[in-house]
């Protein structure tokens, strides 16, 4: 308990906390902080890293600490539509040099939008959407997709699952149930 309270106690602004994250050398090591190797070496920060370490500060009951984190990392959605590999821990930024897609991290988004709220486009246009519900999730909103001319929100419930089309209520369906819409023609 008396070392896991002195580690996150350097969980703060110039040892570990930037405006974007965490850097991954506290920036009080002057022989390993580094601006080269930047999700490994100070200057920045791998993007698989701070999330990880709010979860699991949340998981130990540190929910302030966790959310030092998290809010800081909710500003990367600023800069990227898909996070890359590492991003600067002071700027929005990532070296141009390194990889521009972090994978795992989009696989993570493509688990929920294709998994969870079961958007399924097709060649033809068409979306089907069909949403795995599962009782942990409580309620869930997703806002915003937009294919082939439309814009889809979809709202999971406990029993049933909403879809809202150009921002009118297109299908209310039970769980299981596929909801098919045409899309605009091509232009």
């Amino acid at each position: 308990q008396q070392q896991r309270q002195a580690m996150i106690a350097h969980i703060r602004e110039g040892d570990f906390l930037g405006k974007y994250g965490m850097y991954s050398i506290s920036k009080q090591d002057k022989l390993h902080y580094d601006c080269e190797d930047i999700d490994w070496g100070g200057g920045g920060q791998y993007i698989g890293m701070p999330n990880r370490i709010a979860e699991s500060l949340y998981q130990l009951g540190y929910v302030d600490k966790g959310w030092e984190i998290l809010s800081r990392c909710i500003r990367w959605c600023e800069g990227y539509p898909y996070f890359p590999q590492e991003i600067f821990t002071e700027r929005l930024s990532n070296p141009p040099y390194e990889m521009p897609l972090e994978i795992s991290g989009g696989g993570g988004m493509q688990a929920i939008l294709f998994g969870v709220f079961g958007l399924r486009p097709q060649n033809d246009r068409s979306l089907i959407i069909q949403p795995a519900y599962h009782i942990d999730l409580g309620e869930a909103r997703m806002r915003g997709f937009v294919f082939a001319g439309h814009r889809y929100d979809i709202e999971l419930g406990c029993e049933e699952y909403r879809v809202y089309r150009d921002g009118l209520l297109a299908v209310e369906a039970s769980y299981g149930t596929p909801s098919v819409f045409e899309g605009s023609k091509k232009a």
